[in-house]
């Protein structure tokens, strides 16, 4: 009844995946570790909207090899299915922990599952396990086995909602939209085709949530700064030229400007890539002793600015004493051979005031403690 409406569903996807990955390929940046596994998603969604394609195509088609390609192009989907829910987890993976060691040592594991079922799809071409042809060369699950294939697909995303509601505090707020997207579109439209016999609407809504990942994947690409995870100037512009315009009576605006003492000299005794990697660390420090409502973003080399927004029964003091303490103890965790000091200035955002004074106050502040710290120091 619906084979004519599951192909064309099926050609439209693949003609928005293919564009997806032709735009992504055209790119001249550097391509990270999460857009690579997401170009491998995309491949492995085309491939399978392929197969999808082909199989309602040549069901209870009657031409020389129908049979055999209806055969081989259901096995491919129940070997895919979990693929697609694999790979998922493993972009989810990565976007928490940010760490290839960890994310190889879960895709191996992850990998047994998925080998298993690959097996037993292909093995279901001769021996009717997952689904069988009948007569009229027409395809008919075998339950309850058909549905394992799915269940894995299943676990793998119930992983990445489970990862990510645990550890949300690694993850910026916009990308939580994307990441529950994957999961929860498909699952709407598993319920709505289960009310419509022969209709097939998972190609599709995988096909959109992954829209909503590129489009949140290229936002990324214009608002963050690469080497720390962190909001890059041009966002930090972007969100003060916002925000300056919505405070109400009732709350204040606050302006921490951050830089690390002596950050030269760790470039010029330990190099580069450790004056990279202590970047790093101080960023990730500072996300997890900011609280949720705040905004940080790195400003200029080793600058940071937190943006924060109290109501007037909230201390400023009180905020920066519990930021500053945070990043104290989290500092003690720290195994190098440099100190991770750093210099601290902050002010209130003065009604009216354009986004550049406001900044220029913070620079103006974080120096004024900078060089009181070294005149005590000498």
């Amino acid at each position: 009844m619906y084979h004519f409406t599951n192909l064309m569903l099926d050609i439209f996807s693949l003609i928005i995946l293919i564009i997806i990955l032709i735009n992504n390929s055209k790119r001249k940046t550097y391509e990270t570790t999460d857009q690579r596994i997401y170009n491998i998603l995309v491949m492995a969604n085309i491939l399978v909207a392929f197969v999808d394609g082909v199989s309602w195509f040549v069901d209870t088609k009657s031409f020389i090899g129908a049979v055999e390609l209806n055969k081989i192009s259901n096995a491919l989907i129940y070997a895919l299915s979990p693929l697609c829910g694999l790979l998922w987890a493993m972009f989810v993976h990565f976007k928490i922990f940010k760490d290839e060691k960890k994310l190889k040592s879960f895709a191996i594991y992850a990998a047994i599952p998925f080998g298993i079922n690959l097996v037993v799809s292909f093995l279901s071409i001769f021996v009717n396990i997952y689904f069988s042809i009948g007569e009229g060369n027409t395809f008919q699950r075998n339950t309850p086995f058909s549905f394992i294939p799915f269940i894995l697909a299943i676990l793998f995303a119930l992983y990445s909602i489970i990862n990510t509601f645990l550890e949300r505090k690694k993850l910026s707020r916009r990308n939580y939209i994307p990441i529950l997207s994957y999961v929860l579109i498909p699952l709407v439209c598993t319920f709505i085709q289960a009310g419509y016999y022969g209709l097939s609407l998972i190609v599709p809504s995988l096909t959109l949530s992954l829209v909503i990942v590129y489009i949140s994947l290229q936002n990324e690409l214009h608002v963050t700064d690469y080497l720390t995870g962190l909001s890059n100037r041009s966002h930090l512009v972007f969100y003060l030229e916002s925000e300056c315009k919505k405070v109400r009576g009732d709350e204040e605006l606050y302006g921490l400007m951050l830089d690390i003492d002596n950050f030269k000299s760790i470039n010029d005794n330990f190099g580069h890539v450790e004056g990279d990697k202590a970047l790093e660390i101080f960023s990730t420090i500072l996300k997890k002793s900011t609280t949720p409502n705040s905004f940080i973003a790195r400003y200029a080399g080793d600058e940071f600015v937190i943006i924060v927004k109290l109501n007037k029964n909230q201390s400023i003091d009180d905020y920066v004493h519990s930021l500053q303490k945070d990043v104290e103890n989290l500092k003690k965790l720290i195994d190098a051979d440099y100190s991770l000091d750093y210099s601290l200035g902050y002010t209130k955002y003065v009604n009216k005031e354009t986004y550049k004074d406001f900044l220029n106050r913070m620079d103006s502040r974080m120096y004024f403690e900078k060089n009181k710290k070294k005149s005590s120091n000498r």
